[in-house]
């Protein structure tokens, strides 16, 4: 190397400098790490002696060794004891520095220091941690002046501050006035001022509170002007407002002063409740203004709503746009809102779910119809538009579960069998929503945020970005589903399965979240042998020769086509062989080619393990030369995973009621239930039993029900399995005890009873049912009919029957449309061996409503019509009147007599016709008329007719249960002699 240059020099001493300064600089750069280390540990204090060694340890931050004492110092006024409790760390523990961190923030989180700082000192014992602390003054006084209709005690918990212990701080005092203050508006004194006399400042330590209160001001009364339709009426809109009002005893004069404070923040959510109303009727010009009124004393407040309705639309035409599956005539068949009409939300959005229905109905998951009114320049009308996208159908491919929680008691199965769809089907938005309802009203899951959730995810789709309906309320982040132990997946995929959430637009989902990143989702291949049927087009091809497929190890499955012009729906029955898309016999495995006996041209077989997108190769079979004629919209059919998650719910209940009504008297109810009972779930452990992990999880029903009464009382164990062995079949098993005092005799019976059952369709179910009985007749009356003497004494009831029952009733309590209707046919065999057959049906009209669907006036016609054999012994022979009966007549007080005692007929007929109609505006008070009429004879015979006429109330509280009271007033209008007449009937019931 050449060391002459003309740099050699100053490069040298260049050298020389970098050098000796690099040891420094690298010293210093160490020095600040340490100490910056060391700071985020915490500050400490070294004593003088402290040695190099320790010196090292205690630069290096370490400070996992237990705790020799922790002190407090520089506290004047608190005691240690309050401090202390805000301290976590203990001696005889190791600390760390987040520790020390959090004990650091929670000491001044009590404002009651202006600094808190932590040193650790290291002592001949060990470790001490000490907290110094600088304390805030203490206020000296805390006065409440002008307190007198809340006391004081109740301010001060408010407040929080107490006379020389709590710290001055003039923010806190500041917050504390704020906070008197909106308790007493939250009180309804609306008027009511606070003002901080003293506590302002810093240099004050005395706190001081001036109150002035005011009355308590409640709204009196709501009134409206310029509503001037008929169903607008003042009372029917204020069911629509969240402002609450006096409850009035005189209208507009006098009400009972209690509840029903002035809130103003109420008004605008009243304002927008009303234009919302307004609007849905085709007010869509409406205008709504307010004003306050408050009387002389400010303790009473009206508020007006002036209305200004403007014009009430009408649809001047409908058109629809984007449709090609349906046709507009069959979009517009049954329609509710037609041309010519006043807009109505309410009819429009049951035309939009007929519409969202039908195309659900084909699988079409994300089809949607988008209302779009547009205005025309004559007043008062407006052109409704629906705009279409029937998107493309799709099948369901898995059917998945999973119940929340770390340690489940609920088996898998639980929901699966309660699912209402299954993997092959058409993914039909209809039937996942009433498996979502039908796992959710089970009472076995949660409901509300932690309620049941069905999310759907696209099988392939690859951007999820671009998939705004994949989400419903799964957690962000990795699917809880994928890989999970307690997933349960067969090889077969058509096999319902268990475990994982829908989307933001999905109609499933309980709440409607943000959008979110679609989970992920394990895809599982389809059988061999699997070949979707295709949603046709509009234009159907001609017939083509058949095109051969083999099917090497499966059997072939056939392309069904539906015309479009006439959907079929998918069936509910549940395919019992291979291929999920066929309803009749499965066609014969073989290695040959097989023909589709329909005239199209089948498709080959997807190969085994293939994934992703299960659409079958495409074979050209349309004369009109378009390459994509064979799939709607150019686009083939795709698959969708349900993926269903619970949260299990306290299934156990323990009830407790009581009920009185004119035909059982005074009766108690003690009930206790198990809604997700496991029959075969032993407990293992004593643990077993105090967890709930014993005789759960199966979702097997457990009631024992205790019915104590003065005149009749019944005692009850059931357990049902409504899924026997994870089948469509229901078995029910009971035992009980009944008695009753009857007019002319007593009887008790002890007895079990077996029903076997399965739910046919959506509305009609079929059900076996055997029992057993010992019947017990004591104490009759005398002189004693013989048919009643041979009664006497203990008898064996064995009988045995079926029941068909059908039910598509809007609702079970108060039902609005639809019908009910039982046929029963009943065999007695061994003592008494007598055939019986029991008809049991109604029918239920609304007549009228207001436009947006309440204050319905309800028309209910109804009868029963039962035969029973002349082996029948008394107990089982048909009675009638009383309350469900022929009201007018006692309860068993129309039948036939010997010796003036009721012995009862073979032929029973009884029809009712009810029209029941609101009271009040909100529904929750309705009138009925009624006649009842019919007949109990020894033969079938229309003798001694009997009829009767009335009227009643019907009062819906719910604090007393779902079920009305019923106070009803009958008058017979025909009888026969010796019947009992009752002019008055109710049924009062309360259960919690």
């Amino acid at each position: 190397m050449d060391d002459t240059g003309p740099f050699h020099g100053p490069r040298r001493r260049c050298i020389r400098v970098l050098s000796r300064l690099l040891p420094v600089a690298l010293a210093m750069i160490a020095l600040v790490a340490g100490s910056a280390e060391a700071q985020d540990l915490v500050p400490e204090m070294l004593p003088p002696d402290l040695g190099p060694a320790d010196a090292s340890a205690s630069a290096s931050g370490t400070l996992d060794q237990p705790l020799a004492d922790v002190k407090v110092e520089g506290n004047r006024t608190i005691p240690i004891s309050a401090i202390a409790q805000h301290i976590k760390s203990k001696p005889g523990r190791a600390v760390s520095s987040q520790m020390i961190s959090a004990d650091t923030q929670a000491l001044m989180q009590t404002r009651w220091f202006i600094t808190v700082e932590p040193r650790v000192v290291y002592t001949d014992a060990g470790q001490v941690l000490i907290f110094r602390v600088i304390e805030r003054p203490i206020v000296r006084l805390i006065e409440y002046r002008g307190a007198d209709k809340i006391k004081v005690k109740h301010l001060a918990a408010l407040t929080g501050l107490k006379a020389d212990f709590s710290p001055y701080d003039p923010h806190t005092n500041i917050e504390a006035a704020r906070r008197i203050e909106d308790h007493y508006q939250e009180k309804g004194f609306f008027f009511a001022k606070v003002t901080l006399v003293k506590g302002d400042k810093p240099e004050d330590r005395e706190v001081i509170f001036d109150i002035f209160e005011g009355h308590k001001v409640r709204v009196f009364d709501v009134k409206f002007h310029g509503n001037e339709q008929w169903f607008n009426s003042s009372g029917y809109l204020k069911t629509k407002l969240q402002t609450e009002r006096m409850f009035p005893i005189v209208p507009g004069w006098l009400a009972l002063p209690f509840g029903a404070f002035y809130k103003p923040e109420t008004i605008p959510n009243d304002i927008v409740a009303l234009r919302k109303y307004y609007e849905g009727l085709g007010f869509f010009d409406v205008a709504i203004e307010h004003k306050v009124r408050f009387n002389d004393e400010k303790s009473q407040v009206t508020i007006d709503y002036f209305i200004t309705e403007g014009t009430r639309y009408r649809v001047s035409g409908i058109r629809y746009e984007g449709n090609q599956v349906y046709s507009v005539d069959e979009l517009t068949e049954k329609r509710e809102l037609n041309p010519g009409e006043f807009f109505n939300e309410r009819e429009m959005n049951k035309d939009l779910a007929k519409m969202n229905e039908m195309y659900g109905s084909l699988g079409r998951l994300y089809a949607s119809v988008s209302p779009n009114p547009q205005f025309t320049e004559t007043p008062g009308e407006a052109v409704l538009v629906y705009r279409i996208n029937e998107d493309k159908p799709y099948y369901v491919r898995d059917v998945v579960a999973h119940i929340r929680g770390d340690h489940p008691h609920t088996k898998i199965t639980v929901p699966l069998n309660m699912s209402r769809i299954h993997p092959g089907d058409l993914a039909d938005p209809k039937l996942i929503k009433k498996t979502q309802s039908r796992i959710q009203g089970s009472g076995i899951f949660e409901s509300g945020a932690e309620g049941v959730q069905i999310d759907i995810k696209r099988v392939g789709f690859k951007d999820d970005e671009d998939d705004p309906t994949f989400r419903g309320q799964s957690d962000d982040g990795a699917d809880p589903w994928s890989g999970s132990t307690t997933a349960y997946r067969p090889d077969n995929p058509f096999v319902a399965q268990a475990t994982p959430d829908l989307a933001t637009d999905n109609p499933f989902a309980i709440d409607a979240p943000a959008a979110v990143t679609a989970p992920t989702i394990a895809v599982t291949a389809p059988p061999r042998g699997y070949v979707p049927p295709i949603d046709r087009p509009m234009r159907q091809s001609s017939p083509q020769p058949p095109v051969t497929q083999v099917a090497a190890s499966a059997p072939a499955a056939r392309t069904s086509f539906a015309s479009p012009a006439s959907p079929t729906a998918p069936s509910d029955d549940r395919p019992v062989f291979d291929d999920p898309f066929m309803g009749g016999a499965p066609p014969v495995q073989t290695a040959q080619a097989t023909v589709n006996p329909y005239g199209q041209a089948g498709q080959i077989q997807p190969l085994a393990g293939q994934v992703g997108d299960y659409s079958p190769p495409w074979i050209p079979s349309s004369p009109q030369g378009d390459p994509f004629a064979d799939y709607p919209n150019g686009q083939p059919p795709g698959f969708v995973d349900l993926n269903i998650s619970a949260t299990e719910a306290r299934t156990g209940r323990l009830m407790v009621g009581a009920g009185v009504n004119s035909n059982s008297g005074v009766v108690g109810n003690i009930v206790l239930s198990e809604d997700n009972f496991d029959i075969l779930r032993f407990p293992r452990s004593p643990q077993d039993i105090f967890n709930g992990t014993a005789f759960r999880g199966a979702g097997q029903r457990f009631r024992v029900e205790a019915v104590p009464g003065n005149v009749v009382s019944r005692y009850l164990v059931s357990w049902t399995d409504p899924f026997f062995l994870d089948s469509d079949y229901s078995l029910g098993v009971s035992g009980f005890y009944f008695k009753r005092f009857y007019p002319d005799w007593n009887e008790e019976r002890g007895g079990g009873r077996l029903n076997v059952g399965r739910q046919l369709t959506q509305n009609l179910s079929a059900s076996a049912i055997f029992r057993a009985e010992n019947v017990d007749i004591s104490n009759p009356t005398v002189p004693t009919p013989q048919i009643l003497q041979d009664a006497l004494g203990s008898s064996m009831l064995l009988t045995a029957g079926g029941a068909l029952t059908w039910d598509n009733r809007d609702s079970p309590l108060l039902p609005s449309e639809g019908q009910f209707a039982e046929l029963t046919y009943t065999q007695g065999i061994q003592d008494y061996q007598f055939p019986r057959v029991d008809l049991e049906a109604t029918q239920y009209f609304t007549v009228f409503s207001r436009p947006d669907g309440t204050g319905k006036h309800i028309f209910s016609v109804g009868g029963q019509l039962g035969w029973t054999g002349d082996d029948t012994p008394i107990f089982e022979r048909y009675f009638a009147g009383g309350f469900q009966s022929l009201r007018g007549f006692e309860f068993r007080g129309v039948g036939p007599r010997e010796f003036g005692v009721n012995i009862g007929g073979q032929f029973l007929v009884a029809g009712s016709l009810q029209y029941m109609f609101p009271l009040l505006a909100n529904d929750a008070l309705h009138g009925v008329i009624f006649s009842d009429f019919g007949t109990v004879n020894e033969d079938v015979s229309l003798d001694d007719f009997r009829a009767s006429v009335g009227t009643g109330l019907r009062v819906a509280i719910p604090a007393f249960g779902p079920a009305p009271l019923a106070f009803d007033f009958a008058f017979p209008i025909a009888k026969a002699d010796g019947d009992e007449t009752q002019i008055f009937s109710f049924y009062v019931g309360l259960q919690r």
